[in-house]
């Protein structure tokens, strides 16, 4: 009888996970087919629909990761996960540049450095069996089975991420500030992306969430958010 109350828990917070991703997915997708009809600039457009497309697949290799039971699976599921998340950052700047008509994206150079940074990083990830340094698999022995466990790398990764992410946000303030556009809604969505890190930190050190990557999430709400609540603004 003491162990109804884990279990139950245990059972209410797995399904919490698996809906929040089915949904985060939903939204992306629907975000995505919304900004190909209603974001005028090709470039701006192209750019969001990878963006919300990439983060949908994201979330989906979740839904995957908690859907299957074998460890091989749990492996590859969330290594297209670590895959996938990361060229979404890369669909972000590709975003952020094509918006605020800066051109970097054009840019061969910068091109050339994304694919090598991108090549790396996607290296170390998918070599993660041989030196262990970006991430394990546990057992929880729950509705779980195998949870993730982030050691060194991952945090290293996810820290340059977020400072190329934040590199992205600057240039879209740059373009509000100089429109005269109002700041406030662009910074409460650039919070509640933001929003994952802490998850992903609690995650960690806390039994109670997941440890793994809560970004597509994070994305779902930008999604949302730019395009069916500040759609007016952002055009």
């Amino acid at each position: 009888n003491k162990l109804k109350p884990a279990v139950t828990a245990q059972m209410t917070a797995y399904f919490g996970y698996l809906l929040a991703f089915v949904v985060g997915a939903a939204a992306c997708l629907g975000a995505a087919w919304r900004a190909r009809s209603v974001v005028p600039d090709p470039e701006t457009r192209q750019a969001l629909t990878w963006l919300f497309s990439g983060s949908a697949a994201w979330a989906l290799a979740y839904v995957g990761f908690l859907l299957v039971g074998p460890a091989l699976w749990k492996h590859l599921f969330y290594q297209a996960s670590l895959i996938v998340g990361l060229s979404v950052v890369f669909a972000w700047l590709w975003f952020c540049s094509a918006y605020s008509g800066r051109g970097l994206h054009r840019s061969h150079a910068v091109q050339k450095a994304a694919l090598v940074l991108y090549l790396a990083v996607t290296a170390l990830k998918v070599t993660n069996p041989l030196h262990g340094l970006y991430y394990g698999l546990e057992p929880t022995g729950g509705a779980f089975g195998l949870v993730v466990t982030h050691e060194t790398l991952y945090w290293v990764v996810m820290s340059v991420a977020y400072a190329l992410s934040a590199a992205g946000y600057l240039m879209l303030l740059e373009v509000f500030l100089k429109a005269g556009a109002r700041t406030g809604p662009l910074a409460l969505l650039t919070g509640l992306t933001a929003l994952p890190a802490a998850l992903n930190v609690i995650g960690h050190v806390e039994p109670a969430l997941l440890d793994i990557t809560h970004e597509p999430l994070g994305v779902a709400v930008f999604a949302v958010g730019l395009l069916f609540a500040y759609e007016t603004q952002f055009s």
